[in-house]
């Protein structure tokens, strides 16, 4: 819009003047660069973070020297933002030693992919250098428009904590009541492990190899559930062990298909796992209402209601069912991944599912999983929380207790695995 200078209020006589042609072009040409330039530098200011945290890794990769740098937005970034991006980048990488050159003159190749999911910007750069293996690099921005999801949907505060960590795959992690004294138990590929907190760490008291005759599917799972008539139960695909409540301390493994306890505890209510893959056949023990078996299944989570308790169980197909012993319905449009689990956490409605992110939904480059609470009215999924976000894609996920659980996750950068204690508490 043109707008023409106002008379001073000191100087009434003084009329104003309209700008000769020439004079108002130049106007508007300033103004253009004035408004252009104020964009690049509230974009560099938006971006100085991430962009700095990306150059500084690809020059610890590549270290100082000559790079071809590629970057390819797959983001709803604009034209214009990415351009600022890819500046910056060049400036950075210049400012740690390195000097941009074409693909054929270079020392290392830089690709870097800026993408996104649900809640922040994912940005991802693959390095190779001579005949190296490849290396890939991770950072993460938030979303502005992401604030508006958190806003509507803090009704349930979720907060985790490191319980363990180390290389080989960890199934499951149970937290034993032992009085005073605190400990877990770890349940891995080859053995089970028992752990005390010890001036503030905790120091392995005895472990057993996990005794089985067959060989184990390939996507090994396992659940450990504590009981209150002895230690603890073991369940592994066609395994059952046991640690009696004697001493000394033993484990007792048979081969046989024992049905899996769903649900925080021994409640009585089980499933059949199937021994050569990685899910449940199905096969309910005690049944539903009138359904005896539920589609094949990841994993179940069950809410309490007045006159009934609905089960939802997470289909291999990607599906989600809710029996609630009268039907069998499958719930369209569903936001989770294959890992749920019930929780009671005395927001809202109470008893909740927590469930892991549909990875379709988040970026292939993502550097991680997310966890979110999800209160189920009338058959529709509605976020009960912000999201939780984890290191690592989840591998595991079972209830613990009626208000924790344990999230068991792989994580991407350091390749361990990292078992976490989920808690959940109300409030804003």
């Amino acid at each position: 819009m043109t707008r023409r200078l106002q008379s001073a209020r000191y100087n009434p006589t003084t009329q104003a003047m309209p700008f000769p042609k020439r004079a108002a072009g130049r106007a508007a040409v300033l103004a253009a660069s004035f408004l252009f330039f104020a964009g690049l530098a509230h974009a560099a200011s938006e971006w100085t973070i991430p962009v700095n945290e990306l150059a500084r890794k690809i020059a610890d990769a590549t270290g100082p020297g000559t790079v071809a740098l590629d970057v390819t937005n797959k983001s709803s970034l604009t034209a214009t933002k990415v351009a600022s991006i890819r500046n910056m980048l060049r400036a950075e990488l210049a400012a740690r030693g390195i000097r941009l050159v074409d693909a054929e003159q270079a020392a290392a190749t830089a690709n870097v992919a800026l993408s996104e999911n649900v809640r922040e910007y994912v940005w991802a750069a693959e390095i190779q250098q001579g005949t190296n293996p490849k290396v890939v690099v991770l950072v993460s921005a938030p979303r502005a428009d992401s604030l508006a999801i958190s806003q509507n949907a803090t009704g349930v505060q979720l907060r985790k904590q490191l319980l363990w960590g180390q290389e080989e795959r960890i199934l499951d992690v149970a937290i034993l009541d032992s009085g005073s004294s605190q400990r877990i138990a770890v349940l891995d590929v080859t053995k089970l492990t028992l752990y005390k907190l010890e001036g503030g760490r905790w120091q392995a008291e005895q472990n057993w190899p996990v005794q089985h005759a067959k060989p184990w599917p390939r996507d090994l799972r396992g659940r450990l559930v504590p009981r209150k008539d002895h230690l603890l139960d073991v369940y592994l695909p066609g395994v059952y062990c046991r640690i009696p409540q004697h001493s000394p301390i033993v484990l007792e493994c048979f081969d046989r298909d024992e049905p899996w306890p769903l649900g925080y505890s021994d409640s009585g209510f089980r499933a059949s796992f199937n021994s050569g893959r990685n899910f449940f056949s199905g096969a309910l023990t005690p049944g539903i209402g009138k359904f005896t078996a539920a589609p094949p299944f990841y994993s179940a989570a069950s809410l309490p209601r007045d006159k009934y308790t609905l089960w939802l169980f997470a289909g291999i197909d990607g599906t989600v069912h809710a029996v609630d012993g009268l039907t069998d319905q499958v719930l369209p449009g569903i936001p989770w991944g294959s890992d749920i689990a019930s929780v009671h956490t005395a927001c809202g409605s109470g008893w909740q599912v927590l469930a892991s992110a549909n990875h379709d939904a988040l970026a292939k480059v993502s550097a991680g999983d997310e966890l979110r609470v999800y209160d189920m009215p009338d058959r529709e999924a509605v976020a009960a929380s912000a999201p939780l976000s984890l290191p690592g894609r989840v591998t595991a996920l079972w209830n613990i207790a009626e208000n924790d659980a344990v999230a068991v996750i792989q994580n991407e950068e350091e390749g361990r695995y990292e078992a976490y204690r989920v808690s959940f508490a109300c409030g804003d």
